[in-house]
Formats: structure tokens, C-alpha cells, sequence
């Protein structure tokens, strides 16, 4: 990415996918730059020494609305001020992507890691491995819910970003299997000589490749 403009780094993907152990290792490696925007960050300060066992749902969402709201504000300052910045979400919702195209708007590039699994069900057993350990719980129900909405608007996000890296988090180690060098420059990385390809990374390759065809229609069309 060029260093004459500002960058916006996003690391999206559904609750439990480990978006938030890569973005941790790649900000102590010093590869990423500008101020960390994350609302279960800001969840947590506002928790302190509060074990979340004793939280109700009902506080717990309260809590989280206004952790959402905080790091929205955040994230609007930065782009009106044209501060690099890196961000976390599920990208359950297009408001993200809203987000990567008002940035773009505004002259950033735009960064987006991806981090998913090949099942909702990996996500729900890690988050109640976090919960175990003290960590933030989110609803079962919701992070299956998340999952599908997240890996549905993924298409997209890739499409708005002006680089994008996918990776597949579902073992030990996370496998990239996906990436956009550039406009429209796509590449998919087999999982073995055979040119094996997970499942949900077809389709959304697959759905890539219509948004883009559509494009292409659409502003010839316009000229």
C-alpha cells in the first residue's frame, strides 16, 4: 500500500474465528500502524475486575451497545482527521462495509483481513473455551446467526477493499487460502496438490466473481 495515504486495516470475521489473536500478534510485530479500534476492548474496560458470570444478559447488552456506539465515534474522528487506523468486526451487518467505502471515499486504502472457519460449530466451542477462562460470552444462538450473515457479506468486503487476505483459522494454524493483490486480482491458494478448495471459500469466489462481472456490466452500461 502506498505510504502518501492513510490506511484503514480491518480485521473482520464471526465470533471465535481467532480475528483478534492474529490482529495482537501482527500489531506486537509491529507490521500494522495507527490506534487499535475495537469495542470488545472497550467492553472489557468498562467490566474492569467484574467477572462476567455475575453480569445478566440484559447488562451485558447494554454494556456492549455502548462499547459499539464509542467505537463508532472513534472510528468517524479518524476518518474525518485522516488517521491511519486498524478496526475489529464481525462484519455481521453492512455497516462495515459502509465503513470501508466511506473510507475509501475519503482516500484511505483500505486493508481487509479476513478470518474465518469451515464451521459455526468451531466458533461456538472456542467461545466457550474464552468464557471458561474469564473471557466475553456471546449467545450460541448468535454466533451461528453472526457466522452466516458475516461469510454471506464477505463477497462484498472483498470487492470494496483494495487488498484482502482470507484466511481459514480452523485447525492449529491459520491457512490462507484467499487473497486480492489489486483491482479485481484474484488468487485462491489450494489446500493440496489436488486444488481442494474449502467449501464456503467456492462459493464466495464464485459470488466475487458475479459482483464483478455485474460491475463491469454496470459501468459500461453507464458510459
Amino acid at each position: 500500500m502506498r505510504n502518501d495515504k492513510p490506511v484503514l486495516v480491518v480485521f473482520a470475521g464471526p465470533n471465535g474465528s481467532g480475528k483478534s489473536t492474529m490482529n495482537k500478534i501482527a500489531i506486537q510485530r509491529g507490521t500494522l500502524d495507527g490506534p487499535y479500534i475495537n469495542a470488545d476492548d472497550m467492553t472489557r474496560e468498562k467490566l474492569g475486575d467484574v467477572d462476567v458470570k455475575t453480569v445478566s444478559q440484559a447488562q451485558m447488552d447494554a454494556i456492549n451497545r455502548d462499547a459499539a456506539n464509542q467505537a463508532d465515534q472513534l472510528r468517524q474522528q479518524a476518518i474525518d482527521g485522516r488517521i491511519s487506523f486498524i478496526t475489529e468486526t464481525v462484519m455481521s451487518t453492512p455497516a462495515k462495509i459502509h465503513l470501508m467505502s466511506q473510507a475509501k471515499a475519503a482516500g484511505y486504502e483500505v486493508c481487509l483481513i479476513y478470518v474465518t472457519t469451515q464451521d459455526p460449530a468451531i466458533n461456538v466451542q472456542r467461545v466457550r473455551d474464552r468464557v471458561a477462562k474469564g473471557g466475553h460470552n456471546v449467545p450460541e444462538e448468535k454466533i451461528a446467526a453472526r457466522y452466516t450473515r458475516a461469510m454471506g457479506l464477505l463477497p462484498m468486503a472483498i470487492q470494496v477493499a483494495d487488498m484482502a487476505r482470507v484466511y481459514d483459522n480452523s485447525s492449529e494454524r491459520p491457512a490462507l487460502v484467499f487473497e486480492k493483490t489489486g483491482k479485481n486480482e484474484l488468487k485462491a491458494y489450494p489446500l493440496s496438490e489436488s486444488g481442494e478448495q474449502y467449501q464456503w471459500n467456492q462459493a464466495t469466489l464464485e459470488q466475487l466473481k458475479r459482483n464483478i462481472l455485474n460491475e463491469a456490466i454496470n459501468n459500461k452500461i453507464s458510459e
